[in-house]
């Protein structure tokens, strides 16, 4: 079944309600607010088409449209905050090598133009950013290994000094099971370790520090619907729960 509208509520616990969920599923009213309230509307080709987020009396903030060619490419998305238009974005994509972003503010004028290269695998390697006087704010330059499950990026600011570089390893459903950061002398400064369910949703995230201690743990448990997609999903963290997000999913009729 292909998803038609996705209606998102993301309730933040109260500290004490952090280590009996059982209270909020009996009273979701004790909670300290609705962090998000959302609805997000799909095509039939699976096209994310418009969103929407509300504010907790159900006004609108926030709103988001997309658009696509006939080959299923976006070519523009178009962001409103109450009502006003704050940015637009044009998608230029010229066969599958190189996408290119303009990024226009509220009056039309040009904010930034973002320069996205691809090899003959459709890998990212090169994406540069330049601001409305055409000048180089930025270049991440990516590094794909043959067996196509371990990237490294390297992210350079405007004088081309090296600000970021990370190891990204994937598993065979491309879901991100490792993300290693390095400092500027190659070492590593934190590592994230990602575990998935059956059905590809992130189950368990791990950070550890420089030494390999342990800094965080993340858990997420979910309950599914007859189509094998989520509608509860509750955040742990460090064994503390902390959110509870909802989604009512409508389908398209076959």
């Amino acid at each position: 079944m292909k998803i038609k509208e996705i209606k998102t509520k993301l309730f933040q616990l109260k500290p004490e309600n952090e280590r009996d969920i059982s209270v909020f599923l009996k009273r979701p009213d004790l909670v300290d607010f609705l962090r998000e309230n959302a609805v997000v509307i799909f095509d039939e080709k699976g096209n994310k088409t418009a969103a929407q987020f509300f504010d907790q009396e159900g006004n609108t903030i926030l709103k988001h449209e997309h658009k696509y060619d006939i080959d299923n490419n976006l070519i523009e998305s178009i962001y409103f905050e109450e009502g006003q238009l704050i940015s637009r974005i044009n998608y230029l994509k010229i066969r599958t090598k190189l996408l290119i972003e303009y990024n226009y503010r509220h009056d039309d004028s040009l904010r930034n133009r973002i320069e996205t290269e691809f090899d003959e695998n459709e890998n990212k390697i090169l994406c540069q950013e330049f601001n409305e006087k055409d000048e180089l704010q930025s270049k991440v330059i990516f590094k794909n290994y043959e067996d196509s499950l371990r990237v490294e990026k390297f992210v350079y600011n405007s004088i081309g000094t090296l600000v970021l570089q990370t190891l990204s390893k994937y598993d065979i459903n491309n879901n991100l099971i490792e993300q290693i950061y390095f400092d500027k002398s190659n070492n590593i400064e934190r590592k994230e370790l990602y575990t998935y369910d059956s059905f590809n949703n992130i189950i368990e995230e791990i950070g550890f520090r420089s030494d390999g201690i342990k800094s965080r743990l993340q858990e997420n448990k979910y309950s599914y619907d007859n189509y094998n997609n989520w509608i509860k999903k509750i955040e742990y963290y460090d064994c503390k729960s902390k959110s509870i997000e909802l989604r009512e999913i409508t389908y398209f009729n076959n």
